[in-house]
């Protein structure tokens, strides 16, 4: 989460949220100065699921290169 402080902090922000959504390839949105970051916290007993999010952990960054959609019921 972003709280600007100023009129110039939000126009700031913005801009670079623009510049990133805008970008057309991986090499575009990594030379924008804005880094996203999220964090996932599971909490499973299956061991198939630890054993996945494992797999996956060893291959951070992972880059989802398609649209995300939310599932909405």
């Amino acid at each position: 989460m972003i709280v600007a402080l100023s009129e110039r902090g939000l126009a700031h922000f913005r801009a670079l949220f623009h510049d990133k959504s805008s970008a057309d390839t991986i090499d575009a949105k990594d030379a924008i100065l804005l880094k996203k970051r999220y964090r996932c916290t599971v909490q499973c007993d299956h061991e198939k699921v630890i054993d996945m999010f494992k797999h996956i952990q060893y291959k951070l960054p992972y880059i989802i290169d398609q649209a995300v959609i939310a599932n909405v019921p």
